[in-house]
């Protein structure tokens, strides 16, 4: 006889349903290879030689190796590990179990003894159908469910994720019950059950429905905990664990704190700008002397210089003609490691911040002070318990699970861009094999959709017309882009630029033959020498201040400080009221009147102007009103008359490059749209951010980082831009020492200052 076992199966739970998961793997001839837990108080007194699980041992669980079950009978408990583990997963069919061949059965799902499953049911991932179950034919079972022994469900029932159908429970057929339900033992279930609903009796009825924060008090008690939680991975989350990392190690502390990092992309540490979101080829939009902190800036130089070789070569590699300028207008400087006045590749900055904060993460481990866990999973809810800590939903596959944090930083970057606004009636016009209208640019990676544009405007055969809806850094970006591929420079016969200015940013570099005195803000001067003024009449200072500038024919690199330096010192005259107008409208429009582009992107558009291949048109963008092939004709409104304009000639590809939409624009990320409507956040004045008080908190323990900081006014100081990397990094310095005084107050840490 062969004693070869099929295999081997780790299994995850060391209580008495892992002790009948053991059994059914050993009768379908399966050995385990070993066990895990994370709550020592929890096993059964025949587990042996339990090892951590992953909760106590998130860097180095195993997760390769011989397949998982999960031996966890609470549904949330037992859909929370699936989501953390990057572990194949084995199902257990007990020998006595009639399965139909035509069924379907998830991986993870246990099958207990004398449970029948017929024929094209299909059943999801993680599932417990117990001992004796009845599973009729046609049956849909979700992820993560439990239906208990001797339970019986008829043709063509629905169970929802999560729920759980109690022993000897009835459901007649047809019936559709919800996810995360808890049908009581014995109950005949007559009709539908909505979400989150409790059910009991014959027939049964509805005694409570659960919010949708479905993690009971009693799961909330005995789950694993996190102290901090980071909604987003981006440069504002990455600076502020960073710093806080940094100043834990300066103290002595208990044990160490858990923090969570949920990203939904596959990149973490760099957000949209600074990784493969963005590419290797996109520039910072200022030089490296103007990007960081001096203290930062100097460690990134020295770093630049040891990577240098390697960093040039990949950059090297990816680019084209503009690329090949890059390097020789820099050759001297690169040579010589000067680095402060070249405009860098953005993902230079990124794999240098990675690079930091992995090294960070190690050494807080390495020494107990802190274990941080880095979850890939979209986070589609946040609520608050009566407790003050929050549920945090994540998204994870098919399964919602949650965890338990008492914080929680939302660091989710920037509202997303408006989206163009097309005629639904003329979507069935559009070539089904590309509709040459790219909304979103970095959602599926920069370098993904210049591919698509790229063959897209290859398959229309002719010369094309590219319209680019917006005049901003990504817009310059995308035509600094495009022209440096040679394939697409020679097939695209003109650019048009739509936008509300109807002008390209100014060249951020000033002439190298200048020779003119610093430019002097008089208006703004002027108007400092009243004892009141307004909001208003500064950026009215400055509009004026420009003008003059411009006359003289000076460029923004040039009167950008002195004006910058003028206008800030009268913010603190403002009053309260005044400072928060200047935060939520009036710095944004200035910064509008100050754009710049780094010396390589306004180079390809001074030349595509200077040979008719660039049109600049004043105006926003409303719908494209006719579709002829691949040809479009758009509509817009004039930014001088206001009336409403027909583009001159069709356009074959347009791509959208507008700004950050409001955030209670019905369009806005639906993970905003809840917190706003549970009132766990509110948003500014002009709704260009979340209102937070002086310690960055939007409620209670849950903190605000990042780009959606704009409109606030913090300890006086008005925020109208939290985008470019040294105000970054000064608000997570800030928002680091909050949450270090808030998770330190426990007497779980007991700090002593080294």
């Amino acid at each position: 006889m062969n004693n070869i076992p099929k295999g081997y199966v780790r299994i995850y739970g060391a209580g008495g349903h892992s002790q009948v998961i053991k059994e059914v793997l050993s009768l379908a001839g399966y050995e385990v290879s070993g066990t895990f837990d994370d709550r020592s108080s929890g096993y059964h007194h025949k587990s042996v030689g339990v090892a951590s699980g992953i909760l106590e041992n998130t860097n180095s669980f195993p997760h390769k190796g011989d397949p998982v079950i999960i031996a966890i009978g609470n549904n949330c408990e037992r859909a929370h590990i699936a989501s953390l583990l990057q572990s194949k997963f084995q199902s257990a069919l007990h020998p006595t179990a009639i399965i139909s061949p035509s069924a379907t059965i998830g991986e993870g799902t246990v099958v207990f003894a004398g449970s029948i499953v017929q024929s094209n049911t299909t059943i999801g991932k993680h599932v417990i159908i117990n001992t004796a179950a009845s599973i009729d034919h046609d049956n849909t079972i979700g992820d993560c469910a439990h239906i208990s022994p001797k339970a019986a469900l008829c043709g063509h029932v629905e169970i929802g994720e999560g729920t759980h159908v109690g022993t000897g429970a009835s459901i007649i057929p047809l019936v559709k019950v919800g996810k995360w339900c808890t049908i009581g033992a014995g109950s005949v279930v007559l009709k539908d059950v909505p979400d989150y609903c409790t059910v009991v009796g014959n027939p049964a009825r509805i005694i409570k429905t659960t919010p949708p924060d479905f993690v009971t008090d009693a799961f909330r008690s005995s789950a694993h905990k996190e102290d901090i939680v980071f909604v987003g991975s981006g440069i504002s989350s990455t600076f502020t664990l960073l710093r806080y990392l940094e100043e834990l190690q300066q103290l002595d502390i208990a044990s160490p704190v858990r923090i969570t990092m949920i990203e939904k992309h596959d990149e973490f540490f760099t957000g949209l700008p600074y990784g493969n979101r963005s590419g290797v080829k996109a520039l910072l939009i200022t030089s490296l002397d103007e990007f960081l902190p001096e203290e930062e800036k100097e460690l990134f130089r020295n770093w630049l210089s040891i990577h240098k070789e390697e960093l040039l070569r990949t950059y090297r590699s990816e680019g084209g003609p503009l690329v090949e300028s890059w390097f020789r207008e820099h050759k001297t400087a690169l040579n010589t490691n000067e680095w402060d006045e070249l405009y860098l590749p953005r993902w230079f900055f990124g794999t240098y911040i990675s690079e930091k904060i992995d090294k960070a993460i190690r050494e807080a481990k390495q020494s107990g002070k802190a274990r941080v866990n880095l979850l890939k999973a979209h986070v589609v809810s946040i609520s608050q318990s009566v407790e003050k800590e929050y549920v945090v939903h994540y998204r994870n596959g098919r399964t919602t699970p949650a965890m338990v944090a008492k914080h929680v930083v939302l660091g989710i970057g920037s509202i997303p861009a408006q989206p163009t606004v097309l005629d639904s009636k003329l979507q069935s016009h559009i070539p089904s094999t590309g509709h040459g209208i790219f909304s979103s640019l970095y959602e599926q990676g920069l370098p993904n959709v210049l591919r698509e544009i790229k063959t897209y405007i290859k398959s229309i055969g002719e010369h094309s017309h590219v319209l680019i809806i917006g005049a901003n850094a990504s817009a310059m970006e995308v035509l600094f882009l495009l022209n440096d591929d040679p394939e697409i420079a020679e097939q695209v016969r003109k650019f048009t630029i739509l936008s509300g200015q109807g002008t390209l940013p100014d060249n951020a570099v000033s002439s190298e033959n200048s020779t003119r005195k610093l430019f002097v803000p008089n208006a703004i001067l002027t108007l400092g020498k009243k004892q009141r003024f307004t909001a208003q009449e500064i950026a009215e200072a400055v509009y004026k201040d420009v003008d003059n500038a411009l006359e003289q024919s000076l460029t923004n690199a040039e009167i950008l400080q002195p004006i910058s330096n003028a206008f800030c010192a009268l913010l603190g005259r403002l009053s309260t009221k005044e400072k928060y107008e200047f935060a939520g409208y009036f710095g944004h429009q200035i910064g509008r009147k100050q754009r710049r582009a780094g010396p390589h992107y306004y180079a390809i558009g001074k030349l595509l102007l200077q040979d008719k291949r660039l049109e600049s048109i004043a105006g926003r963008f409303q719908s494209v009103t006719s579709v002829d092939g691949y040809a479009k004709t758009f509509k817009y409104s004039d930014s001088l008359s206001g009336t409403e304009t027909i583009g001159t000639e069709p356009v074959h590809c347009i791509i959208n490059c507008t700004g950050s939409m409001s955030l209670t624009s019905e369009m806005a990320p639906s993970l905003l749209k809840q917190l706003l409507k549970d009132q766990l956040i509110s948003p500014t004045r002009y709704a260009n951010g979340i209102a937070v008080d002086n310690t960055l908190q939007a409620s209670e323990n849950l903190y605000v980082m990042g780009p959606l900081l704009a409109g606030n006014v913090v300890n006086d100081m008005p925020i109208w831009h939290v985008e470019h990397c040294g105000r970054i990094a000064m608000f997570s310095g800030v928002l680091a020492q909050y949450l270090l005084e808030k998770t330190m107050d426990s007497p779980t840490y007991a700090i002593a200052t080294k």
